[in-house]
């Protein structure tokens, strides 16, 4: 943050993307969804367009943190750019709703990876309905389950 201070202070736009990419990065291994997705749309803002790898690893961290409106728009921005999110986004995606414990989430993005004609590996079709299996044990509500 100190760096993009400096960058402002110092007129040197020419490095403002390139620092936003690099806080980005930072703020994702922190796990830091609101962060990560703010420097995320301030890179593009300079100019810098992000890598479907980057997308993909703050939709893990959103996904991690159930940051929804952030999943949404980010899939969205993948979409207007011409990246529509790819079977190894959804994946990531997946992985990240498990990590969180947001089985729910996954399961709808599941449903949703699967109505886009994208077919999910059966190891993660296993975390996804394992993870609902337990909720259905502590809740007693098989709907979630069963859909």
């Amino acid at each position: 943050e100190q760096i993009v201070k400096w960058a402002i202070e110092e007129n040197a736009p020419e490095f403002m993307g390139l620092i936003h990419e690099k806080l980005v990065a930072m703020y994702t291994v922190a796990v830091r969804a609101f962060e990560a997705e703010h420097h995320l749309w301030q890179m593009k803002l300079a100019g810098r367009e992000p890598s479907i790898e980057t997308y993909d690893r703050v939709l893990v961290v959103c996904a991690v943190e159930k940051n929804l409106l952030a999943v949404g728009r980010l899939m969205a921005a993948m979409e207007a750019v011409g990246k529509p999110p790819s079977r190894k986004t959804f994946s990531w995606l997946l992985h990240g709703y498990v990590k969180g414990g947001h089985f729910e989430e996954a399961g709808k993005a599941l449903i949703k990876m699967l109505d886009k004609g994208l077919y999910p590996e059966k190891m993660e079709i296993t975390m996804v309905l394992k993870g609902l299996q337990k909720n259905l044990q502590k809740t007693g509500h098989p709907e979630l389950y069963l859909n």
